[in-house]
């Protein structure tokens, strides 16, 4: 049952889930509230939980927040009976749908289920509880959304002292999904690789520190509003093989994943790519042809798939181990007993 009441706003405290100290007010997103109260008042849909004698927030912290600042003492809520675990749903589902979110608010309430659940429970009991869940096409099985994976890989990298939360602060959820999945990804692959081929523990930390570096690069660069969405992972890559600067022995993990992941890229294009498919559909519609301009497409699709051969026979032809490094990969294989 709900019920609308006005009451006092001094009388309504934080969702207990709700880290202030961590994650404090978002500046601009109060500004813009209060310019709003200002404009048209203070939009009722504000939802709390009695406690004691006073209420605490479900949801709206930022509006309320405003509300003060503006100088409001009471406001309407909507007063509900709600568990502690509702409380976190309704956190998680408060900027839930909205890509532009700040990610941090929504980083916030992944912590937060996580404490409540407690240890033993996965990254999907956490995303399963926070609703935060979407059906794979594929096999028509629940998934975690965009906001979970962002959230997961955040608090991984967090766990790892990797990164801190300041580094994704003014990030979208969208933004931040791309820089820390593709991050969490490459560190991980370092570690397996570095422990197949006996590296060091100072020689894993110190490529993964330069990809984690990489990924601190292209956040600040995204907020910038200098990289688009789409290009964010590349240059989680690029970032960290630049930063490896010319030390051989820090880029060592990192040449390989990094090109190993190249060589994937490279496989999928004209091979199941976009790119792939719309050549299929336009050898698939080539019976059709009977204007001058369709054949025009045509030509110009020939000389641009033979432009692309030439390239890729220039970068294979330049893809070449030096003979010097080809002498010394052969003289600590025997050192080892390996074979030449």
């Amino acid at each position: 049952m709900s019920e609308l009441k006005q009451v006092s706003v001094a009388s309504i405290d934080a969702n207990p889930h709700r880290d202030l100290d961590t994650y404090p007010w978002i500046e601009s997103k109060v500004e813009a509230l209060c310019r709003s109260i200002d404009a048209v008042g203070l939009w009722e849909g504000i939802i709390v939980r009695p406690v004691g004698k006073g209420y605490q927030l479900a949801f709206g912290h930022h509006r309320l927040e405003a509300a003060k600042r503006n100088g409001i003492t009471k406001i309407k809520v909507i007063v509900r009976d709600l568990s502690d675990q509702q409380m976190l749903e309704f956190m998680g589902r408060e900027n839930g749908e909205d890509y532009s979110t700040d990610f941090l608010v929504m980083l916030n309430t992944w912590e937060g289920a996580v404490n409540f659940a407690g240890t033993g429970s996965s990254e999907m009991d956490i995303a399963t509880m926070l609703g935060w869940l979407d059906l794979d096409s594929s096999n028509g099985r629940k998934r975690m959304n965009h906001i979970a994976r962002a959230c997961a890989n955040t608090a991984s990298l967090l766990d790892g002292g990797h990164i801190v939360r300041a580094d994704l602060e003014g990030l979208a959820v969208k933004q931040a999904r791309e820089i820390v999945s593709r991050a969490r990804d490459r560190i991980a692959k370092i570690e397996q690789r570095g422990a197949r081929l006996g590296q060091t523990s100072q020689q894993i930390k110190t490529a993964q520190t330069l990809v984690a570096e990489g990924a601190k690069s292209v956040a600040k660069k995204a907020k910038a509003g200098e990289l688009s969405i789409k290009d964010l992972r590349a240059n989680v890559d690029l970032e960290a093989y630049k930063n490896a600067g010319s030390s051989k022995p820090k880029k060592q993990l990192l040449f390989s994943a990094f090109g190993d992941s190249l060589a994937t890229q490279l496989s999928k294009t004209i091979n199941t790519d976009a790119a792939s498919k719309k050549l299929k559909a336009v050898i698939e519609s080539l019976e059709m042809i009977e204007q001058d301009d369709d054949k025009r497409v045509v030509d110009r699709l020939h000389f641009e798939l033979r432009e692309l051969a030439a390239r890729a026979d220039e970068w294979a032809g330049n893809l070449v181990v030096p003979k010097t490094v080809q002498k010394r990969i052969v003289e600590l294989r025997a050192i080892e007993g390996g074979k030449s």
